[in-house]
């Protein structure tokens, strides 16, 4: 599956048995709220110190992983129509996800980096996660290095159900729910970026 966070390089993708195809035609827009269409909106959370792994690091990690909870329960206390899985929790592609979203496999994770760098099979509703699709400025300092030693940002990615394309009364909610999780973890430096609009089409 290809990244996520190029979202304009992508035109199938494979979910079950079904080939999605995103449409980027001029048509798309114009039918958006009326036909199925996912609003994408990332978050970056970095370290807010300066060091050698950049936000790979355990304290950063399990902060992300409170941070991640104070986002479920804002989202579904105030009913926000996010993409939701099979077990009713909204689809987010996180790198917390090579640790289950769970506090004691992370804890018990001698070393992170090789988890994310050798890590196989590794899925969120089915869907194929990458360390590159939930990790951004990686770097490795061996140059010839076909892992990474680093990352500068942890990329968390929540798709909505988007029902109004001209107005922005939705993703207005959404920065108040990230504003209200951020206020709670301290040790986090978020960033949130533009959300994107993508139109699917079941092949």
């Amino acid at each position: 599956m290809p990244s996520l966070y190029a979202q304009d390089d992508i035109h199938n993708l494979w979910v079950g048995h079904n080939a999605i195809r995103i449409r980027d035609d001029a048509v798309s827009r114009p039918r958006c709220g009326v036909e199925r269409t996912l609003r994408v909106e990332r978050i970056l959370i970095q370290s807010p110190l300066s060091d050698d792994d950049g936000a790979l690091n355990d304290q950063i990690l399990l902060s992300t992983l409170e941070f991640e909870h104070q986002m479920e329960g804002l989202l579904s206390s105030r009913r926000i129509p996010c993409l939701k899985c099979p077990d009713s929790r909204c689809f987010v592609l996180s790198p917390l996800a090579f640790w289950h979203h769970d506090k004691a496999s992370l804890l018990a994770d001698r070393n992170t980096l090789d988890t994310l760098n050798l890590s196989r099979n590794v899925s969120v509703c089915g869907i194929p996660i990458t360390p590159q699709m939930v990790l951004a400025g990686r770097g490795s300092h061996e140059h010839v290095s076909a892992n990474f030693d680093y990352a500068t940002y942890l990329a968390l990615t929540y798709f909505f159900l988007e029902t109004d394309c001209l107005g922005n009364s939705d993703h207005a909610a959404w920065l108040q729910i990230v504003d209200i999780a951020a206020t709670q973890i301290v040790e986090l430096a978020v960033q949130i970026q533009e959300p994107k609009l993508i139109a699917l089409e079941v092949c």
